[in-house]
């Protein structure tokens, strides 16, 4: 006999119970009492259990336990074996259960009785019933529901009660129910597993028992061999789901398609930007994400979570990039801040200046740690030493951070190929440019002399128009031959007068001209630089010393 087999009679489940309890007395020995209870734990919550399955593998025999007769009594002395108990004056039979619209039960009466048949609805009131002189045999009755879905069928004869809960699967439009005495009826069982005769379950101290506990559908097997009273819990469905494994990612230009692999158990997905489940939004059950509105060529990461009644499992992080194309805006993982880009030439640049800012140095420390050889941070007209108001001053919105050459390269030493290699600091998949790519941009964009022209390996002011042509933004410039010039501005590039701090600290030239570092030096205590200034349509190309701070520009890998 199986548990599978059994469901098709034992289906009327109930929300309603709080446990069941079995009371055996144990033949072997004399006046002894051993009880075994049942409980459950379902989607880690406590759950009314639906039924228990009770196997005696020792003794080959079974029996069920169902809402809400729910308990048996043995009262016998040591020398009465429980098979030979007397039985029950009549016993019930219901299928199917659960049921659509209309059930049949039948009732086996073992002696001449008198029965009350009623139907009760879940709260106690009687809804229908009668009462019938039964013979010896079984008699067939049929109900047919209204419009609630839960009902107790009680029947009762002067030394005997017997109730069931009937459970309807469907509403139909019926007003009132109905229940009708067919008669005697032969009874087919044929596939149909009917209650085990409580008064046939046998049990000895020790005997082999598997009990399966059953709550909404699901179940859980328990295997004993008792020899005292014991309470038994099934712990069902009660484990949160596992972590999800990564699946395919797909990038694109402002859009990230996330995919994982579901996870047995899980009946929702979590995701959220931080590593924070109490912040995650719930998607349900799906296991792919859209991203978009994003920045391209940035890297991303989520968090994703499985989860169910039970909780939560631990995240899984996916990490993807966006796809990048020159004139798009990405941002900097390190501190969100985002960069126009413009390509000029077959290279591409940010068309911002830098503005990661780590640390942040006053006038004076400035000009210490320069002369140490030490990295040093500044915003333009911001003598401080805090961040996050040096990031709220104007000009750091405007300008961006000026850096001495040893912040500008982040610990790396010079490089004069083209390009650099250099990342410096500047975000992962750009770099630091070296001399010969600020040749190679003046080259692109001046009117007269172009890419490896021996005019760009000049010092000082060269070229025709290249400096009008990157610069941008006239009203910041003084109002001179740089911003007049018929080229301003025609590039993109759109460098702005920033000024720059000199070695001793000082902030100056705003809005006159601004400095840029290379990643090429030009002896020990200098690198080469770029400049525009406003009186000037060309490009200022120098050797200066390391400890002064300009501004850096940074090119893609």
């Amino acid at each position: 006999m199986t548990a599978l087999r059994l469901s098709k009679l034992t289906k009327f489940l109930s929300l309603q119970i709080a446990g069941i309890s079995l009371l055996l007395l144990c033949s072997n020995l004399p006046a002894q009492q051993i009880s075994f209870s049942f409980t459950a734990n379902h989607s880690c919550e406590y759950a009314a259990l639906d039924s228990v399955f009770i196997q005696n593998i020792t003794a080959a025999c079974d029996t069920t336990l169902y809402w809400n007769d729910t308990t048996i009594n043995f009262d016998f002395t040591a020398i009465e074996p429980l098979q030979n108990l007397p039985k029950k004056p009549f016993e019930v039979f219901c299928y199917p259960n659960p049921f659509e619209s209309q059930t049949c039960f039948v009732v086996n009466t073992v002696k001449h009785d008198n029965l009350f048949v009623g139907i009760f609805d879940i709260t106690g009131r009687l809804l229908a019933s009668t009462t019938v002189f039964l013979k010896p045999g079984k008699h067939s009755f049929d109900f047919c529901a209204a419009q609630s879905n839960h009902y107790i069928l009680k029947i009762s004869s002067s030394e005997y009660s017997e109730n069931i809960h009937l459970i309807q699967t469907s509403g139909n439009n019926r007003n009132t129910v109905s229940l009708t005495y067919n008669g005697p009826d032969e009874f087919q069982e044929t596939g149909i597993h009917s209650k085990s005769v409580k008064s046939n379950f046998t049990y000895s101290i020790g005997n082999q028992l598997m009990y399966t506990g059953f709550v909404h559908g699901d179940y859980n097997v328990i295997t004993d061999a008792p020899t005292e009273s014991f309470d038994y819990t099934f712990n069902i469905n009660t484990s949160a789901p596992g972590v999800p494994e990564i699946g395919e990612l797909t990038p694109e230009l402002n859009q990230i398609t996330w995919n994982w692999t579901a996870v047995d158990g899980a009946t929702a997905y979590y995701w959220n930007f931080t590593d924070n489940f109490e912040t995650a939004t719930d998607i349900g059950n799906t296991t792919s994400l859209v991203c978009d509105n994003l920045y391209c060529g940035t890297e991303y990461s989520i968090f994703i979570w499985a989860g169910n009644h039970c909780g939560h499992s631990e995240p899984i992080m996916l990490t993807q990039e966006t796809s990048f194309a020159c004139g798009c805006t990405f941002a900097d993982n390190r501190d969100a801040n985002t960069y126009q880009t413009v390509q000029i030439g077959s290279q591409c640049w940010m068309a911002e200046n830098m503005a990661y800012l780590p640390l942040v140095h006053t006038d004076a420390e400035f000009q210490s740690l320069g002369s140490w050889i030490q990295r040093a941070y500044g915003v333009y007209g911001y003598n401080g030493s805090d961040v996050e108001l040096a990031k709220a001053h104007e000009n750091y919105a405007l300008y961006g951070v000026i850096y001495n050459w040893w912040a500008a390269m982040d610990g790396y030493v010079g490089s004069s190929t083209n390009p650099s290699g250099l990342q410096g600091i500047c975000p992962k998949g750009w770099h630091v440019p070296g001399d010969d790519e600020w040749k190679q941009l003046e080259g692109e964009v001046d009117a007269t002399y172009p890419y490896g022209d021996p005019e760009w390996d000049l010092q000082w002011f060269r070229g025709n128009d290249a400096g009008s042509a990157l610069a941008g933004n006239a009203p910041l410039w003084a109002d001179d031959n740089l911003i007049n010039h018929s080229s301003f501005n025609s590039s993109g590039f759109n460098i702005l007068p920033g000024g720059q701090r000199d070695q001793w600290g000082n902030s100056i030239a705003i809005g006159g001209h601004t400095y840029l570092w290379s990643a090429t030096e030009s002896g020990q205590p200098s690198a080469w630089v770029r400049a525009i200034y406003y009186d000037d349509p060309s490009v200022y190309r120098n050797p200066v010393n390391k400890q002064w701070g300009f501004y850096v520009r940074c090119v893609r890998n």
